[in-house]
Formats: structure tokens, C-alpha cells, sequence
């Protein structure tokens, strides 16, 4: 079986969730939601690489940093292989964050190429352009 409304609909729930404060609840919504994909053995695609960055994201935020790689690195994984830009700058984002936490992560100025790549078949949307010279000036400074 294959991917669903209701998977995108909890990975934008749990992202909510976590936006505002409740992460418990958003990290509730990832983990039910890479549950449903297991058991239906549908783990590939942009919303299953949302659902393990986002979890992996809040995993980084407790401290449980070897998870967290497992899952960021699964999630660019599976975002270089999709064709939505957004999961693509969510991977990258997730992977600069660890990589500053002391994690290798030496390909990122590479994917952040790749998505800029993207970005001009899109005529270089401002909200991703912005986003890219974000996480590069983070990637730069620190």
C-alpha cells in the first residue's frame, strides 16, 4: 500500500505540534506515522523523509544524537531521491544542525548545491533562496 493523505496530514500535525512546544505529542505523531509506513512497507518518498527528519530533528533536540543521525541521514537519503524542494532545505537543515553538534556530515555544501540546482527550475522561488543562503550563512558561521 502507498502512501496516504493521512501521512502527510501527521507529519504537518506533528510539525505543528512542534513548532509549538509539544514535542512529545509531535514526536507521538512521527513515530505512529513511520509505524504505518513499516507496516505497510512503504518507506520511501518526500513524506517519509519528513517523518524521519522530523523525528530525527526532535531527537536532536533531547540529546539522543546517535539516533538522531540514523534517521537525518535516512531522511536526506530518501529527500535526494524526491522531487519536493522542501523536504530537500528540511534534510539539509536537520544535517547542518548535527554537523555542528560535532557529527560528520561532509557532503552538505554539496547538497546544498544539488537544491539550488533544483530551485532554478523553479526560477529560483525567494522563499527557497532565502532559505538556502540561510543555511549556508549558518553552515559558515556556525
Amino acid at each position: 500500500m502507498s502512501l496516504t493523505i493521512t501521512d502527510v496530514f501527521h507529519n504537518y500535525l506533528a510539525g505543528t505540534l512542534a513548532a509549538g512546544g509539544k514535542l512529545h505529542e509531535a514526536a507521538e505523531e512521527y513515530e505512529a506515522n513511520q509505524q504505518q509506513s513499516l507496516k505497510r512497507g512503504s518507506q520511501e518518498g518526500d513524506t517519509y523523509a519528513g517523518t524521519l527528519t522530523g523525528l530525527g530533528l526532535l531527537y536532536y533536540e533531547w540529546n539522543r544524537l546517535e539516533e538522531a543521525e540514523e534517521l537525518i541521514r535516512q531522511g536526506i537519503r530518501l529527500a535526494e531521491e524526491g522531487r519536493h524542494i522542501e523536504f530537500k532545505l528540511q534534510a539539509c537543515e536537520a544535517a547542518i544542525k548535527l554537523q555542528l553538534a560535532g557529527m560528520a556530515f561532509p557532503d552538505i555544501k554539496d547538497y546544498l548545491d544539488q537544491i539550488e540546482t533544483a530551485a532554478e527550475a523553479f526560477q529560483n522561488p525567494p522563499l527557497v533562496m532565502g532559505k538556502l543562503m540561510a543555511l549556508r550563512s549558518r553552515l559558515a558561521f556556525g
